[in-house]
């Protein structure tokens, strides 16, 4: 098994649509279907669908290639590749998508073309799911000692928080 792995999944998202809402969605559910299969090997599956479609929603984008969606769709998919391991170029012709695969290899990122190429991952969920234990425990986890805490970042429930 190699090392987990991000790897960004790009697919055409308007390719081939015509803009068309319904053809779009069906090409975001083959990558959430690739993705969903890369999570499954062992590795961390993004795409830019899931940060950008939010922030245009959010920053008033009135339809697709409007100037909002200019300002944020493909640039924060850039972005996200520099924090990504690799880049799984899927699905049909896609200037996007294109554009995707050679941003990845411009900044020396791993390029597949293909699930077969993506090695099976190790990884905590998949070794505790092997030991047939839960991934989370029923443990309370600390980060940081109660005491520490309190003292430090003036929690609710002692004097320094009061005092504010």
């Amino acid at each position: 098994m190699s090392e987990q792995l991000m790897i960004l999944v790009a697919g055409p998202y308007r390719g081939g649509t015509n803009d068309d809402p319904v053809l779009i969605q069906r090409n975001v559910e083959a990558m959430e279907d690739m993705a969903l299969k890369v999570f499954r090997r062992g590795h961390l599956p993004v795409m830019g669908e899931w940060f950008a479609l939010p922030l245009l929603k959010h920053a008033g984008s009135e339809k697709i290639g409007d100037a909002v969606f200019d300002e944020i769709f493909h640039p924060v998919a850039r972005e996200l590749i520099g924090k990504c391991d690799a880049v799984l170029r899927i699905g049909g012709p896609s200037t996007g998508a294109g554009d995707m695969v050679a941003t990845g290899r411009k900044l020396g990122k791993t390029i597949f073309r293909s699930l077969d190429e993506i090695p099976r991952a190790y990884s905590v969920r998949l070794e505790s799911a092997e030991r047939n234990m839960p991934a989370a425990t029923t443990t309370p986890v600390r980060a940081f000692p109660g005491r520490w805490n309190r003292e430090r970042f003036h929690l609710p429930g002692n004097r320094s928080s009061r005092a504010r």
